[in-house]
């Protein structure tokens, strides 16, 4: 699996969204729905996609939205996914509140980057979904999105940013 891979399931999320044939009510949505494309696109084997998953070398309770990769064995004798790529999501969607959405980009900042540089994995992604132009917005006089890629680069500038936002009347993913 590479960022050219997933970057398509992204795009094919988005083509079914701007089909109305995706409608996001939360976050889980969003998971289930990538988990879905990626298994009937069989782009890996399906004993390698995993949700809400532990890996190998993450801590211990800790776990990933989507991971891809064989399940092995850890020391104390649980399963955990060696990963070959982890995908964190994070949504901004119709229906919540400014301090709602604010919880969840401070998630990415506080949360999902931090989770992220310390796996031992080759692709990790961060996948944003904003359906209402929230990290457009500015946080601390600098647009949201501009924030979450300074950020990244104080973590680890190999975690992908993959950005699905409205452009016009259709959603769009880009790579950031």
């Amino acid at each position: 699996m590479n960022l050219k891979a997933i970057a398509e399931v992204m795009d094919n999320l988005c083509s079914q969204y701007n089909a109305n044939a995706f409608v996001p009510l939360l976050e889980a949505d969003i998971a289930g729905h990538l988990y879905h494309i990626l298994l009937t696109q069989k782009l890996i084997g399906l004993a390698h996609i995993h949700l809400d998953s532990r890996v190998l070398g993450a801590e211990r309770n800790q776990k990933f939205d989507i991971v891809l990769g064989p399940i092995e064995t850890r020391e104390d004798g649980r399963p955990a996914v060696r990963a070959q790529a982890v995908i964190e999501i994070k949504s901004f969607l119709r229906g919540f509140t400014d301090p709602q959405h604010r919880v969840h980009f401070e998630h990415v900042l506080n949360d999902d980057l931090p989770k992220l540089s310390r796996i031992p994995c080759p692709l990790k992604v961060e996948v944003l979904f904003d359906e209402v132009g929230y990290l457009n917005g500015l946080y601390q006089g600098k647009r949201r999105v501009e924030v979450i890629i300074e950020k990244r680069k104080t973590y680890d500038a190999n975690i992908n940013i993959l950005l699905s936002q409205t452009k016009g009347d259709k959603l769009v993913s880009q790579l950031l």
